[in-house]
């Protein structure tokens, strides 16, 4: 009786064994799969940004799915031939342009393309022109099916001196910082905190949050600020829409990063850039993107807002220089 027991437990515990083998045999084997495909969707989006930046529009479009979307927040989607017709007079506009993006963060069937910069070549300049903005694209396989763009339609004719700067330069805060304190949160529940310290207007608890040292760049500032000069530009556009609200409507996150797509609805009462308030309402889409380090403490922020559709919201024309 003891030994038919003993061989009972023996061959239940090698049933056991061959089942978690086949368990975690299979889940290896997914895995490397999940991780095969990203490969070979990052490696696709490095081949379409290498023939946008050769300037070969056929090439570059073979990219894309037959159904291609772009999707840019500020403006009515294109299809695939209207977005062809706007990459061909972008080249022709400015040939040797080049597009390369910092990072891409892969998350399921999508790629967050963390901050894209199109370098310009202009004649008689030394250093072309970098006009920021960032993509979130879904792939279908190898091929992008739908580029979601956030970025400032203000940069291009400010940075070419057609316009003012639709925005003020840089200024510190008025509120007195306290030292960065590392919440520990994990970046999704951190962007959640974010987005809770902006709707409160709690900016010296958002302060907390940011590394002392954190690269941080809002695309209506054309170049990175510091941390201060990031929180003394959250006042002044809080000061221009007190009742402003920011509600997030889609969230990614990777073990070390977080993108948001938030919404922003405020009324302008108070003033805007040189401009007294008009009492108008903005309603427009923005990009939110973070980086953590280890100890939970914001290493990147990166907001992407159109300055151009604000001042289109609110009936503004921005200064001709030419």
């Amino acid at each position: 009786m003891k030994t038919t027991n003993l061989y009972a437990i023996a061959l239940a515990s090698l049933v056991s064994i061959t089942v978690t083998c086949l368990f975690l045999g299979s889940e290896a084997v997914a895995n490397n799969k999940a991780d095969y495909q990203t490969d070979k969707m990052i490696e696709a989006a490095h081949r379409a940004d290498k023939a946008f930046s050769d300037n070969d529009i056929e090439k570059y479009l073979s990219f894309f799915t037959a159904d291609f979307i772009h999707e840019n927040v500020s403006r009515p989607p294109s299809d695939k031939e209207q977005f062809a017709k706007k990459i061909e007079g972008f080249f022709n506009a400015f040939p040797g342009v080049r597009n390369y993006q910092k990072n891409l963060l892969p998350y399921e069937n999508y790629l967050i393309f963390d901050e894209c910069t199109f370098e310009i070549p202009l004649s008689g300049k030394n250093k072309p022109l970098k006009i920021f903005h960032m993509d979130i694209v879904e792939m279908e396989g190898e091929k992008l099916k739908v580029k979601r763009t956030f970025g400032d339609g203000a940069l291009m004719k400010a940075a070419l001196k057609k316009i003012e700067p639709p925005f003020l330069k840089p200024q510190m805060a008025t509120i007195s910082l306290p030292p960065p304190k590392p919440q520990g949160l994990k970046p999704i529940d951190a962007q959640a905190e974010i987005l809770k310290h902006w709707n409160e207007r709690n900016l010296a608890e958002l302060a907390e949050m940011i590394h002392a040292d954190a690269e941080i760049l809002v695309s209506p500032l054309f170049n990175p600020v510091n941390r201060s000069e990031y929180i003394g530009w959250q006042e002044l556009f809080f000061n221009a829409f007190p009742d402003l609200t920011i509600s997030e409507s889609q969230t990614y996150a990777g073990d070390d990063w977080a993108i948001s797509e938030i919404e922003l609805k405020g009324t302008n009462t108070g003033p805007y850039i040189n401009n007294v308030s008009t009492g108008k309402n903005i309603d427009l889409i923005a990009g939110f993107l973070t980086r953590y380090d280890k100890a939970g403490a914001i290493t990147s922020l990166k907001l992407f807002i159109d300055s151009m559709k604000i001042m289109e919201q609110l009936k503004l024309e921005p200064v001709s220089l030419k």
